[in-house]
């Protein structure tokens, strides 16, 4: 039997990583958040937000290699 493996080229990037929060020298942003629509009944809003306070749910973000190398991240 053979078994093939490969390395990924996509990274993940994770609330905390130093590489999370993105600027253009003025402004900062995180790579990504949770967007939680107007219509989202407010129960579940509640409950989204519990998650999240918790550390039950996270934003994260995916970035190539490639990305990461032309953002000058990858060290």
């Amino acid at each position: 039997m053979n078994i093939t493996s490969s390395k990924s080229i996509i990274k993940t990037i994770k609330q905390g990583d130093p590489n999370f929060v993105i600027t253009d020298g003025f402004f900062q942003s995180h790579r990504a958040s949770i967007n939680i629509s107007q219509q989202c009944p407010e129960k579940y809003k509640d409950i989204i937000i519990e998650c999240l306070r918790k550390g039950w749910v996270s934003p994260i973000a995916h970035i190539t290699e490639r990305e990461m190398i032309i953002s000058g991240l990858l060290k």
